[in-house]
């Protein structure tokens, strides 16, 4: 029996959770892999630049087949039982004839839909689950779910105008989760909210060029955290990358209730 967590992840083809993903198969976690389209990530898995041996794959990946609308189908990942659940769910860019807020999704509600699904099929299963997972969703600074300002002044406009519509599904997303965290008695066993700032392709910096800060969601009252970290972007291979050595590698439960920014 490996003494590892299993790990799961929705959105598993996406930047941040696929680099997660890619390091936790090649330090060996067991994970299962929640995805609409399992030749695209075998793909990326395989392909450069993560390049990761199909041995490796075979030996700690297991590929759920399905869509994030679908109960049955996310009920299939809780049978591993993951005590980590990663979801990096995201819909595609769109661009419309708006002036005000051109940047629109090919499905807007996609991350709440996904959060709303998962809890709810963790509800169903009720006493069927062999373990509690801790939750991690892929968010964004800009959010007003913050008691303290996580972006640059010259952001404003594109984060609060422009990306409103994508933001907004975040928001929801993020108050489902922490909703559920609070319920007592709560299917999860807690929740982490990352906030990335602006992402960006490309080869990582390092965590070292990583600046991290976390505060409580407002939904969460508390002893406040250290305060945001205030930057203009990061990688998705840094974003990660950090996920991996403080989530998975590292104690997820110390960043229980945080909502973490991650910037250079």
């Amino acid at each position: 029996m490996s003494m590892k967590p299993t790990v799961a992840f929705f959105g598993a083809t996406g930047g941040c959770a696929l680099n997660t993903l890619v390091h936790a198969l090649n330090a060996g976690y067991p994970c299962i892999a929640f995805v609409r389209t399992p030749a695209k990530l075998s793909k990326l898995l395989t392909e450069a630049p993560h390049s990761i041996s199909q041995s490796t794959i075979d030996q700690y990946l297991t590929i759920v087949t399905g869509n994030v609308t679908d109960l049955a189908s996310i009920k299939q990942v809780l049978v591993y039982a993951p005590a980590l659940v990663i979801s990096g769910v995201g819909g595609t860019p769109t661009i419309r004839p708006n002036l005000i807020r051109p940047f629109g999704l090919d499905q807007p509600t996609i991350c709440e839909d996904t959060a709303k699904n998962i809890i709810t099929a963790l509800q169903e299963e009720g006493d069927n689950l062999a373990v509690k997972p801790h939750i991690v969703v892929l968010g964004s600074t800009g959010m007003p779910n913050t008691p303290n300002r996580d972006l640059p002044w010259a952001m404003y406009p594109l984060y609060k105008v422009m990306l409103h519509d994508p933001h907004a599904d975040k928001e929801a997303m993020e108050k489902i989760v922490v909703t559920a965290a609070k319920q007592s008695p709560s299917v999860l066993a807690g929740y982490t909210v990352i906030r990335p700032s602006l992402l960006m392709d490309g080869e990582g910096k390092g965590l070292n060029k990583v600046r991290m800060g976390w505060d409580r969601h407002v939904l969460a009252p508390g002893p406040g955290g250290i305060g945001p970290a205030i930057g203009y972007g990061v990688r998705r291979a840094d974003v990660g990358f950090w996920m991996f050595e403080n989530l998975v590698k590292g104690d997820f439960r110390e960043w229980n209730d945080r909502c973490v920014s991650l910037t250079y």
